[in-house]
């Protein structure tokens, strides 16, 4: 796993992340415990957290996310400069992958091409966190310590607001904790099962803040439910553009992707629920008609 270092806030000081040691990994207990209740074993996911590479990221809820009301915000990659494709020689090189995806799902490869565009534009950027390590710490935002942090930090971020509507926004952030620690639980047991089916070092891929990774930047249940293998050598590499073209045609055609407009963008609403995103990759859809 790469040591991520440290948090940015919004207009915050930096919040290091907490390194576990080993005699405290009771600390991660309650996400063991829903996981054994998933039907892991306990020795399928200890030793996952007594890992060196393993941290707790604090605070991560209020720092990463937008302020109330800002759902249009969509920083939804973070920068990590890595070598990637223009336009023209991802279309050379990858033209025939998307032609054969666009007739085996039925979805334009302009759309497929612009996806890839907008989420990583071509592998660009891939995000820069751990992806255990993130999913693992949101996954302990429901637990009292972490309610409790929460509060503190919005005391801290929010000074400058009347007692009141702090106290509005805690309960705001204490929900959508409670929501995004329960998703985070289930995409930590896809992830384990992604370690227990492809053999893959879970703790060393990186994403989003959000826990996506690859080209298309897929959450892991959305790879073991969605992903394809496009080049047939066997496994599906999300950062092998061949399976990441197809496995976006095949998400997309699962969430209804139609000739319609309307069936259009609800199955990109699915990928990402942004208007603006989808407004992004219809405007980069129609700029790739006129290349490919």
């Amino acid at each position: 796993m790469i040591l991520i270092g440290l948090f940015p806030g919004e207009g915050d000081s930096f919040v290091a992340p907490v390194s576990i040691l080993e005699s405290d990994i009771s600390f991660y207990n309650p996400l063991i415990s829903f996981l054994e209740s998933a039907g892991f074993s306990r020795e399928d996911v200890d030793f996952l957290f007594m890992d060196a590479r393993t941290e707790y990221y604090p605070n991560l809820i209020i720092d990463k996310l937008p302020k109330v009301k800002c759902s249009d915000d969509y920083n939804f990659v973070e920068k990590k400069e890595v070598k990637s494709l223009t336009i023209n020689e991802f279309r050379i090189k990858y033209n025939d992958y998307l032609v054969n995806a666009e007739k085996l799902y039925n979805v334009d490869k302009e759309t497929i091409a612009a996806v890839l565009y907008v989420e990583t534009k071509f592998g660009k950027f891939i995000g820069r966190y751990s992806i255990f390590n993130t999913l693992s710490s949101i996954a302990l935002a429901s637990e009292e310590f972490a309610l409790s942090d929460l509060e503190k930090r919005i005391d801290q971020k929010y000074m400058q607001y009347s007692e009141p509507r702090r106290n509005r926004l805690k309960q705001y952030y204490r929900k959508h904790a409670k929501r995004k620690a329960l998703l985070a639980k289930m995409e930590i047991a896809n992830l384990i099962k992604i370690y227990q089916q492809r053999d893959e070092d879970i703790l060393s891929m990186i994403g989003s803040y959000a826990g996506a990774f690859g080209y298309p930047q897929f959450m892991p249940s959305s790879l073991l439910t969605y992903g394809v293998d496009g080049n047939n050598d066997g496994k599906i590499d999300l950062f092998d553009f061949p399976d990441a073209i197809n496995s976006i045609a095949n998400y997309l055609n699962k969430k209804g992707w139609d000739t319609d407009h309307r069936a259009k963008r609800l199955a990109l609403l699915r990928y990402n629920y942004s208007k603006k995103y989808v407004a992004d990759v219809f405007q980069h859809t129609d700029n790739f008609k006129k290349v490919f």
